[in-house]
Formats: structure tokens, sequence, C-alpha cells
């Protein structure tokens, strides 16, 4: 290893905020290929969660292909499709937790299982560092980290996509087909001559976007068709059994992934021409409503419109047993061309009520009644403002550190004006303008490199202080089991410098470990580690998490010190009154009781003690207007020789030898 100074030196000259880490000798000189990563440890968090569970037989079976397939991580992945069952669906992470050698007992087993699992994570460091030719968006490949990214929404396409795209489908026809006749249809599964030249040409289509991309500067792989995630979504929907309910829910979400990508809403259902013609309006079938079947009688209707100087696209229809129209305003001006996106300009208004005498629209569609389903709304203009200014977030908080994931999605570790740091999501804080003026302005990225991490981790265990400057903590969904995005920046400092970098929490974890890395976060958190990680975080979306700290933030009321010349029963309680001397007829009931009698009134009191009480209860008499009210609504009337007070507690011997201040043992007994 260098020496851990000079690197610092040479990098807080570049870079004071990030400096970089000393380097391996070895890797800097040898001119040999990289030497394979151990295997990574698996936690026991990390259990596969797939559909069913793989058989021993099934892993080896995945392994052997692993093993074998070339040192190219297309063709890796390749290898695992073919090896994997068909019902079975798993993702990159529970791939590598399921062959892990920890669970094969064998040596033999256990050797190959290492084998395919170094193997696996070199194909995780080449997608971590940019250089893989794999798709970065395919889900396959989520999970590496501790969340689950946020699903991908590309960006806007040109019109040479629109154009490819519309080339694109009567290929992807053929597909469906194929799947609609073999639900367990795959590309690779013995295509026919058919199949082949379908893929070929969606290839060759994928190859011009890409190259249109790089001449655009623009992600190269924006606007593919990725013809693998349309045929496993389009899957679901064949298989045979299921119900109708299911049908539409799995239409609708392809149609919202059809959406975020950007292609035409023909692709959601390539059923045939009637339901292509629906579909090329943007909106699923069960949504559109059209004229009546017949012909004939929506073709009289249309004469109508015009007899009466109605819209020709109005189509009214009478609806069952009441003398109200049902109205359908059809497309004015029908287009050749798929509608890409969900552009709901040509697509068919639903059928609804419409009473007699309704307002017709200039645009044709007849304004209802207060009782008809179709509403208008009606907006005042209300200008919005966004500001691009490189290093800060369009809401103006300032981006101190950039989690990449991927090639175009990123999370911000920002800082407001107060100082507070969280971790927000780069398409909520501004989208590709904020990332890119982030880059521009050379905002520092997380550690993510993994020869950097292992660096560290070396670093630290030869001796030294570390610990956490500051932990930014992402977005959570509460109802999911996955804890949210976590950031923190680690120091380390030793006799040769110190070293800051912000890191992930799975990355801190590899540094540390699993307990001593979700401990060091729990008491950046909260300042103490009795806590677990979800508790931590559960304790700061609590709305009385000030009240951790004191358990008895209102203590119980004490009597007042000798120093405080004022009497005990006039002193405002701290917690209003106690349940056994409630305030109102109840405290009749009170008074009655023994030591309220009047037999104890009887004997009055010495003149020689008039004086000196009179002095000190008339002020505080007088302070206390709601105690004299209540005395005064439940007293008995005074008795001639005793004070013209409210009744007060009986002055006996027993009193005065505690002092004018104090009250007898007995009564204060009663009163508490």
């Amino acid at each position: 290893m260098s020496d851990p100074s000079s690197s610092n030196q040479a990098s807080q000259a570049e870079n004071n905020l990030y400096p970089q880490l000393p380097s391996s000798p070895t890797a800097e000189s040898s001119n040999q290929p990289p030497k394979l990563p151990p295997a990574p440890t698996v936690e026991p968090d990390n259990e596969d969660t797939s559909s069913r569970k793989m058989t021993p037989t099934e892993k080896l079976r995945v392994i052997d292909a692993i093993i074998k397939a070339p040192d190219d991580e297309t063709k890796i992945q390749e290898s695992i499709e073919k090896a994997l069952p068909f019902d079975v669906i798993v993702n990159f992470r529970q791939i590598q937790a399921a062959i892990h050698p920890d669970r094969f007992r064998d040596p033999a087993e256990n050797e190959m299982a290492n084998k395919a699992s170094q193997k696996l994570g070199y194909l995780r460091d080449k997608m971590e560092n940019g250089s893989s030719k794999v798709d970065k968006n395919n889900p396959f490949y989520f999970g590496n980290d501790a969340s689950q990214p946020q699903p991908h929404v590309e960006e806007n396409l040109a019109s040479y996509h629109e154009r490819l795209h519309e080339k694109a489908t009567p290929f992807l026809q053929v597909l469906y087909k194929a799947v609609e006749n073999d639900p367990s249809f795959t590309p690779d599964k013995n295509p026919s001559t058919e199949i082949k030249r379908c893929i070929s040409k969606l290839d060759e289509i994928n190859k011009t976007i890409k190259e249109k991309n790089l001449q655009s500067s623009q992600d190269p792989d924006l606007g593919i068709v990725r013809y693998i995630d349309l045929l496993g979504k389009w899957r679901p929907m064949l298989m045979v059994g299921v119900d109708e309910g299911t049908k539409k829910a799995l239409q609708l979400s392809l149609l919202e992934y059809c959406r975020n990508m950007h292609y035409p809403a023909t692709w959601a259902n390539l059923a045939g021409d009637a339901a292509k013609a629906n579909q090329e309006q943007g909106v699923p079938q069960e949504a559109i409503g059209g004229p009546s079947e017949n012909n004939n009688s929506a073709q009289k209707q249309i004469e109508m419109n015009v007899t009466q100087h109605q819209p020709s696209n109005l189509i009214q229809q009478p609806s069952n047993g009441t003398n109200n129209h049902t109205a359908t305003a059809a497309p004015a001006h029908q287009g050749t061309n798929p509608q890409h996106g969900f552009n709901m300009q040509g697509a068919s208004v639903p059928q609804a009520t419409l009473p007699p005498g309704g307002i017709t629209l200039r645009s044709g569609v007849t304004l209802q009644g207060a009782n008809g389903q179709r509403r208008v709304i009606a907006i005042k203009p209300r200008k919005t403002h966004r500001a691009v200014q490189p290093g800060f977030t369009s809401a103006g908080e300032k981006i101190i550190y950039i989690q990449h994931l991927g090639l175009s999605n990123a999370n911000f570790v920002v800082t407001d004006a107060e100082g507070n740091i969280r971790l927000v999501s780069a398409s909520s804080a501004g989208g590709q303008p904020a990332l890119g003026g982030a880059k521009k302005a050379k905002v520092p990225s997380t550690l993510q490199d993994p020869t950097e991490i292992q660096n560290l981790r070396d670093l630290v265990r030869c001796g030294g202080e570390y610990g956490l400057e500051f932990v930014a903590i992402g977005e959570w969904d509460t109802s999911r089991k996955r804890l949210p995005f976590i950031v923190v920046l680690f120091y380390h400092q030793n006799e040769n410098g110190r070293w800051e970098v912000a890191l992930s929490r799975s990355s801190l974890a590899k540094i540390l470990a699993t307990r001593e890395a979700e401990n060091l976060i729990v008491e950046s958190i909260t300042g103490s580690t009795n806590l677990s990680l979800k508790e931590a975080l559960m304790a700061q979306l609590s709305p009385g998490k000030q009240e951790f700290a004191s358990h008895n933030a209102n203590p119980p009321a004490s009597l007042p010190s000798s120093e405080q010349n004022q009497q005990w029963w006039f002193q405002n309680p701290q917690h209003g009154p106690f349940p056994s001397f409630p305030a109102g007829p109840p405290l009749e009931q009170y008074l009655n009781q023994p030591q309220f009698a009047p037999q104890y009134m009887q004997q009055p009191v010495p003149q020689q003690y008039h004086q000196p009480f009179a002095h000190q209860f008339a002020p505080q008499y007088k302070q206390q207007p709601v105690t004299q009210q209540h005395y005064q609504q439940f007293a008995p009337q005074p008795q001639p020789g005793l004070f013209s007070m409210p009744p007060q507690p009986i002055l006996d011997p027993a009193m005065m030898k505690h002092g004018a201040n104090s009250p007898p043992a007995s009564l204060m007994d009663e009163e508490l």
C-alpha cells in the first residue's frame, strides 16, 4: 500500500471534498487482468424470495451454466436465463444469494459455487462502474443496494424514435402472436425462421436507435425497443385461466409501462385489428366508448345532427327507460399513424347521461347538467417557476453529493438553509437539468468502486479513528419491508491524515460489518445504540419524538417551600383539580364529610388569633377569584365569632405547632 499522506496531499489539491483513497501498488504496476473479487457476503436478510425456491439440482444447473459461459456480461446473462426454470422468477441479487458457496457443504459443489459467484461479482462490478454493455434499466440487475431503485421513466423521445417504433410494430406483433399461441415461448427456444427474422429486424432497429442517440449526445439506450421486457409483460395476460379482473389490471399496468417508456400504446395489445384500432387512441379497450354497433342508426344520427345544426360527431342514443340521451363525441380527425404515449386528442369520450337541452360547446362536446357523470374543470392560470443553477436542485437546495443509480437515475444529498441534510431523488429535484448541472459544478459522487472500498477497509483495519459526519435518509414507503436509501459521510483519521468519503449503507457494511454499520447510523440519528435501524427511523416519523428524552416531562406538583409567603391551599394546582375533589355539585357531598361538620365549628377561635391571620388571608383571598367563587357557592354560612371568609381548615393547636403557613398533618393527608 502506498503512503496515505502523499495520496492525501495530492487529492486535496484536486478536490478537498472528496480526496482520493490510496490504491494498491500491485494493481497500478501490473498489466495482468484484474483478479476476480471474492464471493460477496450474504446477509441473513438477503434470502432469495422468488416465486418458488430452486431445488439443489436446479441451482447446480445455473452454477454450471455461469461457469461455462464466456467472460462476457451479455453471454453470462443469456446463460442464466437459459438455465433458470420457467416458473422461477428471480433477479440478479437473488441469484447471487442462491448460489453462494456457503449454501453448499460438498467440497466439489462449494468450489463450483465459488467460481460462479466470482464471475457474478465480475459482472456486477462492470455494471456498477459503467463499462458493461448490458442494459442498465433492466430490472433483473436491480437489487445490488439496500433498496429497490425507482421504476425507470424514459426521457422525451425524438421524432426518429417514433418512426423507428412504427417500423418495429409489425415485428412485435409476430412475437405477440407467438406468445399468444404458446405462453412459454422465448426467442431462444427453437425459434422459427420468421421469429429469427423478426428478432434480427428488431436488433437492427435498436442498433440504428443507439447510433442516432450517440450522434445526438443522448443515452445510447434511450428509446430502444425492449422486446424481452414486452414479452415478459405480455405472457401473464395470455396465460390460460387468468380471470378478467386480473387481465384488466395487467393491461393497465402494461399501458403504464408504455407511457413511462414513451412507447406506442398499440404495443400493449396486438391481438387484432379491432383491438389495435382502439389501442391507437391510447386508452384501454374497456374504457373506450363509441357509437352503437348498428352502423345504420349511427349514420342516421349523424344526419339528424346536421339537420338540427348540431356537430356531426355528436352521437346521441336513447338510454334505458328515460327521456335522457347518451352522448358520445367521435374524433373529428382520425390520423393514420398510431399515437405515441397517451394522447387523448383522438380518443372517444365515454358514454354519459345527457339531459335534454344541454349546452353544446365549441369542441362538439355537450355540457351536462348537475346530475351527469361528466364534469368541466376550470382552472385559474397559475404561473410556476423553476430555476436551473449548477449544483442546486430546482427548489434551491444545495447538492453536496450524488449517488448514481445507473446511467440516468441518481439521488442527491442536499442541505437546506437550516443545515438539515436529506436524500432526494434526482427525478423529483429537477430531473436531468439538475443532474447535468451538478456534474458540471463537479459535485462529488458517493464511493462505489469496489477497489477503493477494499482499500478503505484495509486502511481502517490498520488502526485509527473513524465515524460518521452525517446521515442522509431518502423517502421511505413504510408499507414495504425495505428500508429507504441511506447515504453517510464516513471519515477515518490516523497519524497520516484524514479521509472523508460518502458511502451507501451497504458499502459501509462492507468496510465495517452490517451490525457495526447500523449501530453507527442509529447513533448518528438518535444518539443511542439501543434501537434497531428501523426503530430509529420510525422514531423520526413519530409526532412525539421530542418526548423520548424525558419520560416525565410534567413532574407532579409539590408543596411550597418555607420561603414562600403563600398559603398552600390557595396555590393554583399544576395538574388542574384532583379527580377526588371535582368542581360542581359533587363538592357538596365532600363538604358534608365529618371534618366539615358544624360540631367542629362551634368553638370560636380566640380573639387574639384573628388579626394575625386576617392580614395574611385577605390578600391571598383577593388574588384567587376562582377559589373565592368555588367556596362561596358551596360553603355554609359563617358562624358568629369566625372570620367573614370562605371556610378554612380548622385552626387548632395542632396547626399552631406547625406555624401559620403549614397545614395540620391530618388535613394534609386528606387533601393529598
